[in-house]
């Protein structure tokens, strides 16, 4: 199909009928390829809807388990809707559904999910039995099927025996044989091969070579006797000349390929061992594969296996798979390293399609450091991999933790997608404040104010210079008092769901907070020590410091404010921040703090004029 080697972006994602969405739609702007793609949405919200849609496709449909389709009504008829976005062709739909797959023949799906499952125990105690349950991890298959053990016979002795004392010249080129790359190669070439084997004329070429070199002496002095006007015969057959060329294009080869005439005699070689195993080939290709990627993912497993005992592939029924032991034998960090790596290497095996998407369901949520930078290290490496080789490749990594939040990611240029789009109150003032308070550079006095005065807590209040207030038109805004009392009235539209400016709601808690503590405080040498430290954190641990009760809540609602204050001139960057931050508030244990901070007692708001 046109086009599939230069799509760029997914745009549209639609389900329907699975686990609790009858239409689940979701639309993209930059879901690019070859980037780290981040859906990011609070529990409940159908993260595990997508894991489940994707996991679900078969070659020829979508086949879920009754209990996974809507309602558990097995006559909601499922389905997966991609819409694709082409350089230079323009939008593709493609369909799964319970009685056809579009998506599969020309796309590589595969899903990374939680590999603990809850296994079925009995014990007897003679008429007595008991049920009980283990957690164990599940088995990986990475090949349903081993292949037949199919190697290429090159016998060095029996090439030298066949052409008696000329034999002498053949170099041992059994290493090509064993290189995976070659095979490719030569596979590749298979139709040059058969023709060059099959045929009368390349035969006949070959022994007017061979008749014209001398017929004994030492190995130098025949491979001497080969000349120019030797080598020309060859090149001139058109079939040997194209032979010639690829296996310029072999490794392992234990000469000089400038070498003409060494070049030669391993396409003599090579043409001999084709007419013995002829299409068989393609089978030592297939089991050479199976053999690499075998030792790539033991060499893997070998790497990350921290457990003391050995974890490996395993032949097993006529299967590839990787055993791994009980759950309650290995700790939680050693099990989701050794599962993510595994699955990932599976993947790698089963990404043969140009195109390739990759589902990462919550893994990354419950890593710590070390292994999210092993796994982020591993699946960036694929990513760059996939580009180098012009693959277009889609990982989405599902979670409920926001990235900006929670400093779990570290790839490069991550793209985040906050799949809940939150209905909110977005006073273009309000941004244009913080802008103006983050751009020190073209208004440092100012944004040193807003910092002071409105961004925290202080006790006096401040107002606009006349050659500033233009940049704020809202005259609300020009006074800190009225700001304080307009931001403080957010907070109550918040906790009765009403609509309300997730900006202000943010700053207001931070100065509530702030407010609070200040009043705590005894002496006035303790308040102005209190008001000229920067950062709430700061202010906190000092009020501790003074034996102040600082409640926990306080603490807890640090991450709230403490980047989301920081707007650039970027719009969408600005977007992000804000949805970043209705992500945050969309949770009930974050409402009942803010609740009962409002209802925390503190002496009334009056302020002098700085």
């Amino acid at each position: 199909m046109k086009g599939m080697r230069e799509i760029n972006r997914i745009q549209r994602i639609k389900i329907e009928n699975v686990k609790g969405k009858d239409t689940y739609e979701l639309k993209f702007n930059d879901l690019h390829a070859n980037f780290p793609n981040l859906f990011v949405a609070p529990n409940g919200f159908g993260k595990s809807t997508i894991a489940t849609t994707f996991k679900a496709l078969k070659s020829n449909k979508i086949e879920l388990d009754k209990e996974d389709l809507f309602q558990g009504d097995d006559t909601n008829l499922s389905s997966l809707e991609l819409e694709l976005v082409l350089d230079d062709v323009g939008n593709r739909t493609i369909v799964a559904d319970t009685t056809k797959n579009e998506i599969s023949p020309l796309i590589d799906t595969y899903v990374i999910s939680n590999p603990v499952y809850a296994k079925s125990t009995s014990r007897s105690f003679g008429k007595f039995s008991s049920q009980s349950a283990r957690l164990d991890v599940e088995d990986l298959v990475f090949f349903d099927s081993i292949p037949p053990k199919v190697e290429i016979p090159y016998k060095l002795k029996e090439i030298k025996e066949k052409y008696g004392e000329r034999g002498k010249v053949f170099a041992n080129i059994s290493e090509v044989f064993r290189s995976l790359k070659n095979l490719e190669i030569l596979c590749f070439n298979y139709a040059l091969l058969d023709k060059c084997v099959t045929q009368k004329r390349p035969e006949t070429t070959i022994n007017n070579f061979i008749e014209q070199i001398a017929e004994s002496g030492s190995a130098k002095v025949i491979k001497d006797s080969i000349t120019s006007d030797n080598l020309r015969i060859m090149k001139e057959n058109p079939l040997i000349s194209n032979l010639l060329e690829v296996v310029k294009d072999l490794e392992k080869l234990p000469f000089d390929k400038d070498n003409d005439i060494d070049l030669t005699l391993a396409v003599i070689q090579i043409i001999d061992v084709i007419k013995i195993v002829r299409s068989d080939i393609k089978k030592a290709k297939t089991y050479l594969e199976y053999v690499t990627i075998r030792e790539h993912i033991d060499k893997r497993l070998y790497m990350f296996n921290t457990t003391g005992r050995a974890i490996k592939t395993k032949e097993t029924k006529n299967k590839l798979v990787v055993e791994f032991l009980a759950a309650n034998k290995m700790s939680n960090g050693e099990r989701d390293v050794l599962s993510f790596i595994s699955h990932l290497s599976k993947f790698k095996v089963k990404f043969t399609k140009e195109v390739g998407i990759l589902i990462i369901d919550e893994i990354f949520d419950y890593l710590d450091g070390s292994n999210m930078l092993i796994v982020q290290y591993y699946l960036s490496k694929m990513i760059e991999d996939c580009k180098r080789m012009g693959k277009v490749f889609f990982p989405i990594i599902l979670t409920h933790l926001d990235p900006a939040l929670f400093n779990n990611y570290y790839f490069n240029k991550t793209k985040i997608h906050y799949l809940k789009i939150y209905s909110y109150s977005e006073e273009k003032t309000m941004v244009d404040l913080l802008k103006i308070r983050s751009n020190k550079s073209h208004h440092a006095e100012l944004a040193e104010y807003l910092e002071k005065y409105y961004l925290h807590f202080h006790p006096d209040s401040f107002q606009f210079a006349e050659g500033d207030k233009p940049l704020i038109n809202n005259s609300d805004y020009h006074d800190s008092a009225l700001f304080y009392e307009m931001i403080h009235n957010e907070i109550d539209k918040f906790l009765k769901n009403k609509k309300y400016d997730p900006l202000k709601v943010i700053c207001a808690i931070r100065v509530k907070i702030e407010k609070i503590v200040f009043d705590w405080l005894e002496t006035p040498e303790q308040r102005t020590e209190f008001i000229e430290l920067h950062a709430t954190i700061r202010k906190l641990n000092y009020a501790v410091e003074q034996g102040v009760k600082v409640p926990e809540d306080f603490f807890l609602l640090q991450p709230l404010y403490n980047d989301a204050l920081h707007l650039t001139v970027n719009d969408n960057a600005t977007k992000n921040k804000i949805q970043s931050i209705c992500l945050k508030l969309d949770n009930m244990v974050v409402q009942g703090i803010v609740g009962r901070i409002q209802l925390l007692p503190e002496s009334n708001l009056v302020l002098s004029h700085a």
